[in-house]
């Protein structure tokens, strides 16, 4: 049993367990902008899947279309900074209209958050969604 709050799903007791988050953003350039930002606390790992689909809206090239799908894994230790563990993996472009779009995973030291970004292109305007699923384990 779940219940969605703020863009924030949570199931599980008391918050544990499996959680996701969603985020929109709209971009009309080619800088990567933070779409979705999950905090983390200190002696946490978080592994994460995310699911990213992009949609060109302005007048040149309408219906211009992306999704993608990034896993990864990240810890922050006592004292320390947000670190990824490994890579992110890019199990998948679902669909890719040959836009030169992309979507990351990010560690964010500034504000111990992992960050899930999006790059459109210069001169179009693009709507954004993105769900994260993630799990967050305590030491």
């Amino acid at each position: 049993m779940g219940f969605f709050q703020s863009g924030l799903i949570v199931t599980g007791a008391s918050g544990l367990g499996q959680e996701s988050k969603i985020g929109t953003v709209t971009t009309t350039n080619a800088t990567a902008t933070n779409i979705l930002s999950i905090p983390l606390d200190e002696n946490k790992t978080i592994s994460l899947e995310v699911q990213i689909t992009g949609r060109r809206i302005d007048s040149g090239s309408v219906g211009v279309s992306a999704s993608y799908k990034l896993s990864g894994a990240f810890k922050r230790n006592a004292g320390g900074n947000v670190t990824q563990v490994g890579t992110t993996l890019a199990e998948a472009v679902f669909y890719d209209d040959g836009a030169a779009w992309d979507g990351t995973l990010n560690a964010n030291t500034t504000s111990q958050a992992v960050d899930v970004r999006v790059t459109g292109t210069i001169v179009s305007t693009i709507n954004w969604t993105a769900r994260a699923n993630y799990t967050i384990q305590s030491a």
